[in-house]
């Protein structure tokens, strides 16, 4: 019998990418400023809450379904758009040039790379796996930068499997590996329920489709704060069984697993 885990990247695990809601904010509002100056939709204002509204429930969902919005708002309001593909890859050059100086450092060896991880992280990950679960790292990041980024912060070992958003591709990567996990469950006895673990509510909507444990970090990526508390709120209202704000306690982890 294998007990599987399931866990989101960005914000659950790994900080390298902390801020890309500035970033991805910056670019949708640029995109519909052109749009604003025809007059058409809501004003500049409104459309900047709508932006960072949309941004932080679509927190966890891949990128491309996130430029999707941006096309659709774009159209709704008269304007010309381009292809959804292209705001993406101007994304994820922005958001490269903005986490560039992190990366570099770690590398170099400037700064350690627990640095850019949750708190806890590689003892949840080690504790995890002396408990025999099997662990899944999916994100809705694209492939080979969660790939890159995981070994960068020494804890891709820990996985069994790593999947991101495939290359002009729709499939949802969370969703993808959640169903292999079930395919290959061989029994749903209460104890071996897997484990969906996440900073969204992306993820543990999914979770709690297919009758996981889920468990939300509600972690500040700015770490200024114990815990981002809009997120500690989305966390809620998803259903995760438990919320924490980082993974230093153990205890109320393995508790929640019956174990």
């Amino acid at each position: 019998m294998k007990n599987w885990a399931l866990f989101d990247f960005d914000g659950t695990l790994s900080l390298l990418r902390a801020g890309w809601q500035t970033v991805m904010h910056s670019l949708m509002e640029e995109t519909l400023r052109s749009a604003w100056r025809t007059g058409h939709g809501f004003p500049q204002a409104e459309w900047s809450s709508r932006i960072d509204e949309y941004i932080r429930a679509s927190t966890g969902i891949q990128t491309i379904e996130q430029m999707q919005w941006l096309h659709q708002q774009m159209l709704s309001m008269g304007a010309s758009a381009e292809s959804i593909w292209t705001y993406k890859e101007r994304y994820r050059e922005r958001l490269g040039a903005h986490i560039s100086r992190r990366i570099v450092s770690v590398k170099t060896g400037q700064a350690p790379a627990d640095g850019y991880l949750v708190r806890g992280s590689v003892g949840l990950l080690e504790a995890l796996r002396e408990a025999g679960y099997t662990l899944c790292l999916a994100s809705g990041t694209d492939d080979a930068d969660v790939r890159r980024e995981a070994s960068l912060l020494g804890i891709a070992k820990y996985f069994q499997e790593i999947r991101g958003a495939q290359d002009h591709s729709w499939e949802n990567p969370k969703a993808v590996v959640m169903e292999r996990m079930l395919r290959e469950a061989i029994t749903w006895q209460p104890k071996s329920r897997p484990l969906v673990i996440g900073d969204g509510p992306v993820e543990i909507a999914l979770g709690r489709q297919h009758r996981a444990v889920t468990i939300g970090v509600a972690s500040d990526e700015t770490g200024r704060r114990r815990h981002d508390p809009e997120k500690m709120d989305r966390l809620r209202l998803a259903g995760a069984d438990l919320i924490v704000d980082d993974w230093s306690d153990l205890t109320k982890i393995f508790h929640v697993l019956g174990r």
